[in-house]
């Protein structure tokens, strides 16, 4: 059972190796910068990869809110669900040896991260993504952000 990070705290920064190349990305450059979403998805991934089909559907939703989703896999086999996942929105991180998914309190989880670097939202699943535009779309820095651009 996954023991979740709280609503509030801030996600330690971490560096893993982005899957399929020889780069890695340090979460500090994204997370408190942008809103994000954090999927750690184990090593089944079943529904997260319904979850990020759906969301690769919906791009155009993510941006305008301007949020990014790391997606926390634990090797080849289940980053073959997620290879097509279009950058800069999203980004495929391999944690081998399940170090970042321990940190982050298990498999599956699901993080909502605001631009004030904190957990806004924590789960053992994956939201509906028209709930998770509703909590975003209700936080007073995106009000302000629909206000100024109509």
């Amino acid at each position: 059972m996954a023991n979740l990070l709280e609503i509030g705290e801030r996600i330690e920064p971490f560096t893993l190796p982005l899957a399929g190349t020889n780069e890695t990305l340090l979460s500090s450059e994204i997370i408190g910068n942008r809103r994000t979403v954090v999927l750690v998805v184990g090593d089944e991934g079943a529904s997260a990869a319904k979850w990020l089909s759906e969301a690769g559907q919906r791009m155009s939703e993510l941006t305008e809110r301007d949020m990014t989703v790391l997606v926390i896999s634990p090797g080849p086999e289940s980053e073959a669900r997620f290879a097509t996942l279009p950058t800069p929105v999203f980004y495929l991180l391999r944690d081998a040896y399940h170090e970042e998914e321990k940190r982050l309190g298990g498999a599956p989880a699901f993080y909502l991260v605001g631009k004030d670097g904190t957990i806004k939202r924590a789960d053992l699943t994956f939201p509906p993504l028209d709930t998770i535009f509703q909590q975003i779309d209700s936080m007073p820095m995106r009000q302000q952000e629909m206000k100024q651009d109509p």
